[in-house]
């Protein structure tokens, strides 16, 4: 493979060859299509213009002169929409970003120094930090970056470097840089400007519109050839539309390779490794970030802030890293390849022809294949925590959170939250909504199944302690269910012509979509079996708690809370089809619906409604469910049951019935899986203190 002038010698991959060259000859016949498109406007034009002058000339009139003008106003219009791209600029909003300086913070503008030498590029023109779990290289762009070099900005998150080792952000920030150091990656920058000025031709129309409207009500005459460029404009639209399909899947077919690129920069300035395990953990810093921000968000009515996010971001990271068995040192989460894969064992790989990026498992797999010459990059330190490069990382954290507090209003001076008592109250509010540790996170994706109590009762179990039970072997049966319900939903609502997807791999088997009806019957059989296998262990479990509770004189208390689960789940079931029919059946309701369709509608979901009172009547009379119904819901509840209401009157909708309505079926929701969470938690709480 041949190299690219001035780099790392990293090579080439015939894939980035390939999709350079179809790139290029894409871009190559877009200008062609767009000078061909210019030449017959300007041709168009040029015929109008001699022919109203002429017109003039013969017959001096007022109409006649507003003619010549009227063709100048076309003319200016469509010489308007063709060039206006020109004066484009895309520009990123900073107003987010904190930025740092040298001055301020001089060991970690080396350490970029240091990357960017190693990368052969520029170091960037300013560095900012925002708060989330990203990093990125941007500039301003407009139609002659394409012709003069534009001076890149960093943008790192703060999140990211309170997540990783300094090894692991150098390959992040490699990676970054990598997409500006070769001249090879610069025909994505090329593809990229060309997408954007389609993009800007066929959809940024909104001023060029709001001025042809305004100029429009000069005067008829004028009016005339304004709405005949627009008729002209909209053809040659159409066109364009096309062009911006083909050149757009040429530029994420290239931006997939420049990606596998930049990963081999990231990776030759530290390791394989180094990437990999900082790709690994963005899911779960991302996941955590979020956690904080919620949590966060629910607390300011309480008028509480928190004086540092990131100490509350990392006890996440280490909290969920423990729940998930991930091993956790030094601050520092190991994600390891396999762990997604054993929490989503999907067998299904879509190459979706219009994604930016690679899947991470490609990216993985590629970075595996790479032979670097440098091992991790742990001189000055590389396995120390990313922070220690700037010069006071808890007041650099504390100004972040600051500037994220400082544009929300609370009632009076805030309370701060501080780090025992986030952590004492998240982790309540966790366990408050999780099962208990000793299940192995089993029911996290599935519910006992409903058995006959009498047969299995007399059943003997064959496991003797939970943890067989509830072994890793038994949990990946759980998942692998799940993901293969996922994998057959994803492969029947896959159209080729919505997704632009005509070949997919399944269990390393290439299929072409027409043949997907042969994998979904393969899924179905798989999917039986592996239900049917949960199943029988769900009675295992039965046996195994019964022999506990028999040997503690609770036998009876284990039934009652079986029974009382296995009710709520059969209701469930059945009511959750019932209510999905009532919103198909009133989803006229929530559209633009012609007022002469509305009264037959009407009529069936007035039949549909009866039933849903008979059977929210119910509900709200039902032991089973009580627990999930607030004194002012039954009230508002009860009075819609025992209420005729009239939703549609004198040509519209009469707003408090239609109210109530939506109140009902989403309350009747909201109580039906909270009944059957309860139901379930409830029982699986009292079978974990059997154990204990």
């Amino acid at each position: 493979m041949a190299t690219s002038p001035n780099s790392l010698d990293i090579p080439i991959s015939p894939e980035f060859r390939r999709h350079s060259i179809f790139a290029i000859l894409n871009i190559i016949l877009f200008f062609v299509v767009y000078i061909v498109l210019v030449l017959g406007s300007v041709g168009i034009a040029s015929v109008l213009i001699y022919l109203t002058i002429l017109l003039f000339l013969v017959k001096v009139h007022w109409l006649t002169a507003m003619l010549v003008v009227g063709s100048f106003a076309f003319v200016g219009t469509l010489i308007y929409f063709l060039f206006k791209f020109i004066n484009r600029t895309s520009t990123t909003d900073t107003s987010g970003f904190i930025e740092i300086t040298k001055k301020e913070e001089p060991v970690f503008f080396e350490f970029i120094d240091s990357i960017t030498n190693k990368v052969k590029t520029k170091s960037p023109k300013h560095v900012y930090l925002s708060p989330g779990v990203n990093a990125s290289v941007f500039y301003d762009s407009s139609f002659w970056s394409m012709f003069f070099p534009v001076k890149k900005n960093l943008q790192i998150g703060v999140g990211l470097i309170n997540g990783v080792n300094q090894s692991e952000l150098k390959a992040v920030l490699g990676h970054e840089f990598g997409h500006f150091s070769q001249r090879s990656m610069a025909i994505g920058s090329y593809v990229y400007n060309v997408n954007q000025i389609i993009y800007n031709l066929v959809y940024e129309n909104e001023d060029m519109d709001a001025k042809i409207e305004k100029l429009s009500d000069t005067h008829w005459s004028i009016a005339i050839f304004f709405h005949l460029a627009v008729i002209v404009i909209k053809l040659i639209q159409k066109m364009l539309k096309i062009m911006y399909g083909v050149v757009n899947k040429s530029y994420m077919g290239l931006s997939r390779q420049m990606e596998f690129h930049a990963d081999a920069v990231g990776a030759k300035i530290t390791s394989p490794n180094s990437l990999s395990s900082a790709l690994l953990r963005l899911d779960l810093l991302n996941f955590c970030y979020d956690e904080v921000i919620n949590f966060m968000n629910t607390k300011i009515s309480e008028n509480y802030k928190s004086n540092n996010l990131y100490a509350k971001h990392s006890f996440l990271v280490r909290f969920y890293a423990e729940r998930n068995k991930i091993d956790y040192r030094n601050g520092i989460a190991n994600v390891e390849p396999d762990h997604q894969s054993k929490l989503y064992p999907s067998r299904l790989v879509l190459k979706d022809q219009w994604a930016s990026h690679p899947s991470l498992d490609d990216r993985i797999k590629s970075l595996s294949n790479l032979n670097s010459n440098l091992k991790n990059d742990d001189e000055g330190n590389g396995t120390d925590a990313a922070f220690h490069l700037f010069s006071n990382p808890k007041q650099l954290q504390e100004k972040m959170t600051s500037f994220l507090f400082k544009e929300i209003n609370f009632e009076s001076d805030p309370l701060e939250l501080n780090e025992a008592t986030f952590q004492t109250e998240y982790s309540l509010s966790i366990n408050n909504n999780s099962f208990p540790n000793v299940y192995n996170g089993y029911y996290n994706q599935w519910s006992p199944s409903p058995f006959d109590i009498e047969t299995e009762k007399k059943i003997p179990s064959k496991f003797k302690t939970i943890s067989e039970l509830y072994d890793d072997k038994y949990v990946q049966n759980v998942r692998e269910y799940r993901a293969l319900q996922d994998d057959e939903n994803t492969l029947i609502y896959l159209d080729e012509k919505t997704s632009g997807i005509n070949t997919f791999d399944y269990e390393g088997t290439k299929y072409k979509l027409k043949d997907k009806e042969i994998v979904l019957s393969n899924m179905k059989t798989k999917k039986e079996e592996l239900e049917n296998t949960i199943k029988h262990h769900d009675k295992e479990v039965y046996r195994y708690f019964w022999g506990l509770a028999k040997s503690k004189d609770n036998s009876e208390q284990l039934n009652h809370f079986y029974d009382r689960y296995f009710k709520v789940d059969g209701c469930f079931d059945e009511f959750m089809n019932f209510i999905s029919e009532f919103e198909s059946v009133s989803s006229f309701m929530n559209v633009s619906t012609t007022i002469e369709e509305i009264p037959s509608l009407m009529d069936k979901m007035k039949e549909v409604e009866k039933e849903f009172k008979i059977k929210l009547h119910w509900l709200l009379g039902s032991d089973l469910f009580q627990t999930e119904v607030s004194i002012e819901h039954k009230e508002e509840l009860s009075d819609f049951v025992n209420s005729d209401l009239t939703y549609f009157q004198y040509n519209e909708y009469i707003d408090e019935a239609t109210t109530k309505l939506f109140f009902a079926k989403r309350t009747f929701r909201e109580i039906l899986f909270g009944a059957f969470y309860l139901r379930k938690k409830e029982l699986l709480e009292y079978q974990s203190r059997l154990v204990t």
